[in-house]
């Protein structure tokens, strides 16, 4: 009987806790403010990363139908393209520096600097 009153009491404040509303406990646990700066910065080079890796895959891409004479969107030609590859390369790393971003300051502030991803493409010179 004692094993069962310590599994109920148990079982009544998990279900006490998870129906708490008080957010004054949550935010005395904060984490150090340096935190939310190393996040901050971990979402801009995020996406600064993303950004550069849009125009660097289209160039290579572009630059993969002219070499191999095929039309946009047929074919495998990019793959053998360093440009394509860096792109690529560029988008993995912004992406976990966006997943680790999330690690470290609230999901609102990374999500809210996820547009700045496609700010970059359009800033960038055109091409020939």
């Amino acid at each position: 009987m004692d094993h069962t009153a310590r599994i109920l009491e148990t079982a009544h404040q998990i279900y006490a806790r998870a129906n708490e509303t008080d957010t004054t406990a949550a935010e005395k646990e904060s984490r150090p403010p340096a935190y939310k700066a190393i996040g901050i910065s971990l979402a801009v080079g995020s996406g600064l990363f993303i950004g550069t890796s849009f125009v660097l895959k289209k160039v290579g891409l572009l630059k993969a139908n002219e070499k191999y004479q095929q039309a946009a969107g047929e074919g495998y030609g990019y793959l053998k393209n360093a440009l394509w590859w860096s792109g690529m390369s560029l988008m993995i790393f912004g992406e976990i520096l966006n997943f680790v971003a999330y690690a470290f300051t609230d999901a609102i502030l990374v999500t809210s600097l996820e547009p700045s991803q496609s700010l970059l493409p359009p800033c960038s010179p055109p091409s020939s």
